[in-house]
């Protein structure tokens, strides 16, 4: 009785050899494609995430502030990291509660700061920052002045960071199309005043309008309005080589 030997032939082998390695090569590409796209994914949530929190801040203290106090930096003085200062009527040590004395008028006790420290990576922190007057030092009835120090001297008992992934100044974001890559001296944090000039048509300021009406002989007073404009942007660098970057823009109408 003749026995059938079965095998494989030299040219079958490496057919079944050629179809693992692509079935390998093919797996392999899927799984960095999703580990590439997971990554970019959670880059930009955290981003978008943060940048809310940093909003919801620089809102609440705009809008609690006094116009005429708010000041921005480096545009009023060169040289200086991207901040403002202003003087709150919010409390110093409770940012959900109004300073304010029996009859309802503001204390002013409070100057705010934000400023933005290097980090790494070509980002740094926006950090914010918080100064007490003591009510001892203060005109009676309380009126509110500007701040007293600069954003970079940071008190760290009343500091935090709202955000870490805030571009630097002065650079250029290499994976970024132009002009969006190309970070002015303002980086990731620009406060702006609005304008509205007779024609209707908006401009955008770095003096406040406090300033600009006290010049000698002004008229720019009538186009002054009580808004400011505040751009932020973010960048996060991923192993993909294609950076995550977001920016985003947001009006406050200051009530004092």
């Amino acid at each position: 009785m003749a026995l059938n030997k079965t095998g494989m032939t030299f040219m079958e082998l490496i057919i079944y050899i050629a179809l693992t390695a692509v079935v390998a090569i093919v797996g392999g590409s899927l799984f960095v494609l999703a580990k590439n796209s997971t990554e970019s994914t959670n880059a930009n949530y955290f981003l978008n995430a943060d940048a809310e929190t940093a909003v919801a801040w620089l809102r609440r203290d705009l809008q609690q502030s006094c116009l005429a106090t708010i000041q921005n930096y480096p545009g009023i003085q060169a040289g200086q990291a991207p901040g403002i200062s202003l003087c709150s009527v919010l409390q110093a040590d409770d940012v959900k509660r109004l300073d304010a004395n029996d009859s309802g008028q503001p204390n002013w006790h409070n100057h705010v700061y934000y400023t933005l420290q290097p980090n790494k990576d070509k980002v740094g922190k926006l950090v914010r920052w918080s100064q007490s007057t003591p009510a001892a030092t203060l005109a009676a009835p309380s009126v509110p002045t500007l701040a007293p120090a600069l954003p970079g001297a940071i008190v760290a008992s009343s500091s935090r960071t709202v955000h870490s992934r805030v571009v630097m100044p002065n650079q250029q974001i290499y994976g970024l199309a132009n002009p969006a890559g190309n970070i002015d001296q303002y980086g990731g944090f620009h406060l702006q005043f609005v304008r509205r000039t007779e024609q209707g048509d908006e401009d955008l300021i770095e003096d406040n309008p406090a300033v600009v009406s006290a010049r000698k002989k002004s008229q720019d007073f009538r186009s002054n309005t009580r808004l400011v404009q505040v751009e932020l942007k973010f960048y996060t660098s991923t192993n993909t080589g294609k950076p995550s970057f977001y920016s985003l823009r947001f009006r406050v109408c200051p009530r004092y």
